[in-house]
């Protein structure tokens, strides 16, 4: 984790390795002892076969779908068998304005391997592609059917006692001080543990990581400029922020929480939240998930305060 004024590249770039010396190699799937490798070899096939057992379970109840989901779970299968295989990771089809960026990119890697390319542009092209064989279909487009939806609002449900739990020291205060921002930063960056791609490879439970999400550990930070952050924030006037979000849930809520801070600090007066366009890394927060997670927490008494004062800002 890192918590710094600077960005995450240019902290490792400038601090770890020195200024003006070059990047060490991408990590990638050939190191057989590293998070790369088992990503790849485990992870991400464990990623796709419950996508094909979901799509084939949805054709089976439900016939008029049987089409869109054998072309699914053929175009998968093929995806999961060439990536067990290390075969080269074959360009893009179909629509989309991204297609043609994908496809310089893909052209223009000197391994196409799945574990010789860089780990996070495999990583991330799994779940283009993922994304492309639903557009391909008449029934299972986005943003009408998201295959990742189910399992992002089990989590979200799953998580409310936690969010009340961490709202609840923050639902009477009146004053924005520096603490109760630093305090914010803090749950915004120790909820990203509560990942739904990487709990169930890692056999974590949700509600465990979420209890030490609200307690955090600073231990862990690497490079900790947090009174810096907060005391930039703070120097700010009529600034505008952006956030980029990552996970639905609980992560969603906690950067919800930093957002409200900021907008009653009366040093920001507006905030972007950066949602992703397309389902990506299972939990990853679409503009459909944001809307669910608003209405949900209208629903829960303790909360729904919170997500009255939120639809105002």
């Amino acid at each position: 984790a890192v918590v710094s004024t600077q960005s995450t590249g240019d902290y490792v770039k400038g601090v770890l390795f020195g200024s003006g010396k070059p990047l060490p190699n991408k990590l990638c799937g050939k190191q057989t002892d590293t998070f790369c490798y088992l990503s790849i070899k485990d992870r991400h096939p464990v990623t796709l076969t419950k996508i094909i057992n979901q799509v084939f379970k949805m054709g089976l109840a439900e016939p008029s779908l049987t089409e869109d989901t054998k072309s699914v779970a053929a175009k998968l299968s093929r995806l999961k068998s060439r990536l067990q295989t290390d075969k080269e990771l074959e360009l893009l089809e179909g629509e989309g304005e991204d297609v043609k960026l994908w496809n310089t990119a893909i052209e223009g890697l000197s391994d196409r391997s799945w574990f010789g390319a860089p780990w996070l542009f495999v990583e991330c092209y799994m779940y283009r592609y993922i994304h492309a064989a639903f557009q391909d279909t008449k029934h299972l487009r986005y943003p009408k059917f998201d295959v990742f939806a189910e399992e992002k609002q089990r989590g979200l449900k799953d998580s409310l006692g936690a969010m009340a739990q961490l709202w609840a020291p923050l639902s009477d205060v009146t004053s924005i001080t520096r603490d109760v921002i630093a305090t914010c930063v803090k749950f915004s960056l120790w909820g990203n543990k509560t990942d739904l791609s990487l709990l169930e490879h890692f056999n974590l439970n949700l509600g465990d990581v979420q209890s030490s999400s609200v307690e955090g550990d600073d231990g862990r930070i690497l490079a900790n400029d947090l009174g810096k952050v907060v005391e930039c924030l703070l120097g700010l006037e009529n600034a505008h922020v952006g956030i980029v979000l990552d996970n639905s849930g609980y992560e969603l809520f906690s950067d919800l929480c930093l957002c409200d801070a900021l907008l009653r600090s009366g040093h920001i007066s507006k905030v972007t939240l950066h949602q992703k366009s397309l389902p990506w890394f299972v939990s990853d927060v679409t503009p459909v998930d944001f809307d669910v997670t608003l209405s949900t927490l209208t629903a829960i008494q303790e909360l729904s305060g919170f997500a009255e004062r939120l639809t105002e800002h």
